[in-house]
């Protein structure tokens, strides 16, 4: 896990673009070189966005209705959402207008940053109203069953739903 990952990625960046310019500066193979490089480098920045990043982008929450109306029902407003899968997305939180616990490595209770978490949740008096397992491997994973019965959630879904499955308080 990178400690610094903008600034990782600005030297990271940085170096392939002085390999790039170095090896353009040059003729023959060293050119040809330069070309793949800068031509790959740019292809799986493009496989990475699409792969990662165009999916969240690309989702309408406006269009999944009955998502939005199932955490509205089931987490008061007051409450905190505990979201497994797609921490990078404050989409989530934004349009179901309730803040969120956001998990995406499926990290059991007992770690020590979910503890934490925990901590400061209770400290300032909010609860979780409701789980989200927000990709299909969160639903079968023995951790993430462990973890929302042990939060006192439901082990059944209260909306099954292809984008999230909501899981409400027993």
């Amino acid at each position: 896990m990178a400690t610094y990952p903008y600034a990782n990625a600005i030297f990271v960046i940085a170096a392939v673009g002085f390999c790039v310019v170095a090896l353009l500066d040059h003729s023959g193979w060293r050119k040809w070189l330069g070309v793949c490089l800068f031509l790959l480098t740019m292809a799986a920045c493009l496989l990475k966005y699409n792969r990662a990043f165009l999916p969240t982008q690309r989702f309408d929450f406006r269009l999944n209705s009955g998502l939005i109306s199932a955490v509205q029902q089931v987490a008061r407003v007051d409450e905190v959402l505990l979201i497994y899968g797609d921490d990078w997305s404050s989409a989530y939180p934004y349009y179901f207008h309730r803040r969120a616990l956001m998990d995406r490595e499926n990290r059991s209770v007992d770690d020590p940053k979910i503890q934490a978490a925990l901590a400061i949740m209770k400290r300032e008096g909010f609860r979780f109203g409701a789980v989200l397992a927000c990709h299909p491997g969160f639903v079968t994973n023995p951790v993430f069953q462990e973890n929302i019965k042990r939060l006192g959630f439901e082990s059944t879904p209260v909306f099954p739903g292809p984008v999230c499955v909501v899981y409400g308080r027993q």
